[in-house]
């Protein structure tokens, strides 16, 4: 079970995500979920998968988009399940 509890100052809306969503900005959203409500350790792992798709001139590679997606899916549900 995810601690869903929202990091101090972190404004970081359901609305912003969309918004995202819309611009293709997937990792951003990814970086963005996990800084809101994530771990030191998964947000520094998501940071690192940002990095190497931001460098990357094929796009994500495989195994960086399947932990981006467990990663973003561990933490998106906390949007619904508590005040933010």
């Amino acid at each position: 079970m995810v601690n869903c509890k929202s990091k101090k100052g972190n404004k970081f809306t359901l609305a912003d995500f969309r918004k995202n969503e819309d611009r293709n900005a997937h990792t951003l959203n990814g970086v963005e979920v996990v800084r809101k409500f994530g771990t030191k350790s998964d947000l520094k792992e998501m940071l690192a998968i940002q990095d190497r798709h931001e460098k990357s001139d094929r796009g994500i590679l495989q195994p960086d988009y399947k932990r981006r997606y467990e990663l973003h899916s561990k933490y998106f549900q906390c949007f619904f399940k508590t005040p933010h």
